[in-house]
């Protein structure tokens, strides 16, 4: 490969752009045939959109995508009682930092802050150390409600779109 030029000669994209575009395939596979095209929810199901669950701490969205979801939950203000399986079997950093990217920065939600393969490692070494099994509303504000731990990346640079590894900048 030549530097700057990323792998097999994909052209280097933003940080933002490539992880939401790897995040936006995954969701849509799985996420938005519940909560809904436009992350809506419906009457059993919280919505995406407006969540303070998946704009707020980090970890905890991240958390509920390894591991499912149960019982009660509040979000923006409406009480859901729903179980969500998890999603998480098989991800690796570079998709949960996608999906992560995806819906925190869709459904008319935005953050300035990107989410990292690395950061998405530690959601992963997090989830391992549960004893598993899907977690509450309660377990995650008691246990997960912080932000994730990896060096932040300006959601500008450039990034090969398949490995989302930052590049050089071309000379």
């Amino acid at each position: 490969d030549v530097p700057g030029q990323g792998s097999g000669g994909a052209q280097p994209k933003p940080a933002m752009d490539a992880y939401m575009k790897v995040g936006g395939k995954l969701a849509k596979a799985s996420c938005l045939a519940c909560h809904g095209p436009s992350g809506e929810g419906t009457a059993d199901i919280p919505p995406l959109a407006g969540s303070e669950w998946v704009t707020g701490p980090s970890l905890r969205p991240a958390m509920i995508i390894l591991n499912g979801c149960k019982g009660p939950i509040s979000v923006a203000g409406k009480q859901y009682i729903g179980n969500m399986p998890l999603q998480g079997a098989g991800l690796g950093a570079k998709e949960l930092a996608g999906i992560l990217n995806f819906v925190r920065n869709s459904f008319g939600n935005q953050s300035d802050k990107l989410i990292t393969m690395e950061m998405a490692q530690d959601a992963l070494d997090t989830s391992k150390k549960r004893d598993g099994g899907q977690m509450t509303a309660k377990e995650l504000d008691a246990n997960f409600n912080r932000d994730l731990n990896g060096t932040e990346l300006d959601p500008k640079t450039l990034v090969d779109p398949k490995t989302l590894e930052p590049v050089a900048a071309a000379q």
